[in-house]
Order: C-alpha cells, then sequence, then structure tokens
C-alpha cells in the first residue's frame, strides 16, 4: 500500500446577470490523493450542485486525473484546469478556495476570476 496525504478545495463557477443576480451555478469539490507510484497523484471532481441536472458536467468530471510527479497537489492543479477549460466561454465567474490538506500553506483565502475565454467544450 502506498500511503500519502489528501488535499481538496471548492471550485464554484457562477453566471450573473447584469443586475448583479445569481443566473447559473455549479460547484464542485477537488480531491487529490496519493497516485500509484511515489511521487504520483490522482484527482477527482465531484460536482456538489449544479443549477441545472441537464448541465451537468460529463467526460473529464468523471475521469481520475493523474500525473506521474508533484503529487495530489499537482493532481487537483491537473483537474481545476480541466474545470476552468471546461467552463471557458461561458462567461462565468470562478471562485476557488485555497487548497487544503496537509502539505499545503493554510490559507482562508478566496481566489476568483472570470472565465470568458472561447469555449473548448465539445
Amino acid at each position: 500500500m502506498i500511503a500519502g496525504e489528501m488535499v481538496d478545495c471548492l471550485a464554484n463557477y457562477f453566471g450573473v446577470n447584469d443586475d448583479g443576480e445569481l443566473t447559473r451555478y455549479f460547484c464542485y469539490h477537488i480531491l487529490g490523493g496519493p497516485g500509484p507510484t511515489p511521487g504520483a497523484g490522482v484527482a477527482s471532481i465531484v460536482l456538489v450542485s449544479v443549477y441545472d441536472e441537464a448541465q451537468r458536467c460529463v467526460g473529464g468530471c468523471r475521469d481520475l486525473h493523474v500525473v506521474e510527479t508533484g503529487g495530489p497537489a499537482a493532481a487537483v492543479a491537473k483537474a481545476l484546469h480541466f474545470l476552468d477549460a471546461y467552463h471557458e466561454g461561458d462567461r462565468m465567474r470562478k471562485a476557488q478556495t485555497a487548497l487544503r490538506g496537509p502539505a499545503t500553506p493554510s490559507r482562508a483565502s478566496v481566489h476568483s476570476t472570470d472565465i470568458t475565454s472561447p469555449s473548448r467544450r465539445n
């Protein structure tokens, strides 16, 4: 058995109208843990809530995001990159918590960005 740490974070994507009212939302819990070899990491994306079940993320949201180096934190970063690409072009606002886990700095901050690039979703 390979022992290791677990890290996680929440990433939320919001759509708001011109009046600042919430119109769409996706809330994800990204969990990272040890991979199959020393130094490797894996991460899973869990959809916590969505404004419309028909808009549920499919494909990569159900995939295991694997990295050979960097451990669980790198795997979570890879999964977050996937979500950012998935929501590109949706004109969403992203709010993300800091990584939580034994190998990550303890921070209570939330990071927000606008996701407005052209969509790459198939």
